[in-house]
């Protein structure tokens, strides 16, 4: 099979073909087994989130603080850190990375 454009571009990387379409992995997060999990986990349903979860997730996917996020839904900073340890759990994630990753892939949010 040739080398892709990207394979070529990223010598140093892994170039997954997934669905016929390359997704470069750099060399350092290639061989974490964590990364290529969460990678290719698939999107758990969105029914499990309520309308502020998926509110909150939509948010927290921009350049808002977590504070300006609290201001904009009307809450407060703690009911904001709830909702963000509540996602992190029911959606298998650690960190405000993994939600923005999840966002994505569910297609909640469209770079």
């Amino acid at each position: 099979m040739p080398k892709s454009k990207a394979s070529v571009a990223v010598a140093d990387d892994h170039v997954l073909h997934r669905n016929g379409v390359p997704e470069v992995i750099p060399a350092g997060l290639a061989s974490s087994p964590t990364h290529l999990h969460t990678m290719h986990q698939p999107v758990r349903s969105l029914t499990m989130l309520n309308d502020r979860e998926i509110e909150f997730l939509k948010l927290a996917c921009t350049e808002m603080t977590y504070k300006e996020i609290a201001e904009k839904m009307f809450l407060s900073a703690r009911t904001i850190d709830g909702y963000r340890d509540a996602l992190f759990e029911k959606l298998n994630v650690r960190s405000r990375v993994g939600l923005a990753m999840y966002a994505i892939r569910a297609g909640l949010v469209i770079l």
